[in-house]
Formats: C-alpha cells, sequence, structure tokens
C-alpha cells in the first residue's frame, strides 16, 4: 500500500492546484515548448501551420499560439502594397501582425495538426452515400476521412475499391481538419475506356 498523503499537505492542496491528486507538487499542465522558428520581419515565407514560431518585429516579439477554440493564432509579417515605375506587389513590412488560422480544434502548442494522408498513401473507398459524398480510408494509417463533392462528377464510386488516378488530398496548407479540408482528387473509371475526374473535400473523421 502506498503512504498516504499527510493532513496539512492535502489542505495545502485545496488551495495550490498544481499539486496532483496524490497529494504530491507535480504540475497538472505543460510548459509551453520553445519555438521551432525564430525570425524577424520584413521576412517572406514564413505562413507555416506546423511551424511554431517566434516573430520579432517594429512592434514587439510574437509567439504563434493557439486561441480558445483550438485554432491557430498565427504571427506573420504585415504586408504591404508597393509600387514603383508603374509596377505593383506586395512584400513584407516591418510590423507582426496576427492572423487566425482555422485547426478544426485541433491547435497544440501553437502548431496545428495535419491529417491529410502522405503523398503515395492507398485510399480505399469505404463508403458511398446517396448524397454523394463518400469515406475514405488511409490503409497506412486507418485513418477515415467524410468527403463531400467539391466537383460535379457523372460517375459513382465503388465502396471497397482502391482510389484511383493522380490521387492527392494535399493542399498549401491543407489540415483535413473541419474549416481547413483537403480536397481529393482522384479518377473513376467505367472499365470500358470511359473515366470522369472527380475532386471531394474531405475532413478527418
Amino acid at each position: 500500500m502506498g503512504q498516504r498523503a499527510t493532513p496539512w499537505i492535502v489542505a495545502l492542496c485545496w488551495l495550490l492546484p498544481a499539486c496532483d491528486s496524490d497529494g504530491g507538487s507535480g504540475s497538472t499542465t505543460q510548459p509551453p515548448s520553445p519555438p521551432d522558428q525564430v525570425a524577424t520581419c520584413p521576412e517572406e515565407g514564413l505562413y507555416d501551420p506546423e511551424v511554431k514560431k517566434e516573430l520579432t518585429g517594429a512592434n514587439g516579439t510574437f509567439v504563434d499560439e493557439c486561441d480558445g477554440e483550438g485554432n491557430l493564432t498565427e504571427y506573420t509579417c504585415v504586408s504591404e502594397y508597393v509600387c514603383s515605375e508603374g509596377a505593383c506587389w506586395y512584400e513584407a513590412g516591418a510590423d507582426v501582425e496576427p492572423v487566425t488560422f482555422p485547426c478544426g480544434g485541433q491547435c497544440r502548442d501553437g502548431r496545428c495538426a495535419r491529417y491529410c494522408p502522405d503523398e503515395g498513401a492507398t485510399l480505399v473507398y469505404s463508403a458511398v452515400n446517396d448524397d454523394g459524398s463518400i469515406e475514405v480510408t488511409d490503409t497506412g494509417t486507418d485513418l477515415s476521412y467524410f468527403c463531400e463533392p467539391a466537383s460535379d462528377c457523372t460517375m459513382v464510386p465503388v465502396e471497397g475499391n482502391v482510389v484511383s488516378g493522380d490521387v492527392t488530398m494535399q493542399g498549401v496548407h491543407s489540415l483535413c481538419t473541419p474549416g481547413n479540408p483537403g480536397l481529393l482528387n482522384a479518377t473513376l473509371t467505367d472499365g470500358h475506356g470511359g473515366g470522369d475526374n472527380c475532386a471531394w473535400s474531405c475532413v478527418v473523421l
């Protein structure tokens, strides 16, 4: 049998939320991890929801963080519209600004989790519904995805068949989560030389 916590420790734990259930002093929350990247404005190419970043600009230093809805507050350099000699373009400015990135409630420690299948993954049609929606399963990870039509597809997938064609569910910042779905492109064939290129918008189940 384990040792019982002394009464004064138990009483103190009512006042100190850092105590664990055994009357010890373990923390109930994990400290934030250090950033994966440190950068200073102006700098391009800093928008990546999977990378936790510390960004410094003329208006201060900011670290990517999760909001109360489980979405990401991503900090990036202010985009400035610049014109010169009749040509105009956007370039990174000196100030930092926050941008909300939808993670479907899956933001953790300043990073969004990506659930899209890896490139080259084998997907199988696991359900075909009357409204045109489908479910596909990644045979390598056993993750399943619910997909709604994103194109006018004249053919219907066959449940149990492998998804074929130029299969991809990756986007520039697709996470395959609610609010940030991945686009599944696939080819359906009729076995007689006919076919159709189809697309669905997919989120992990």
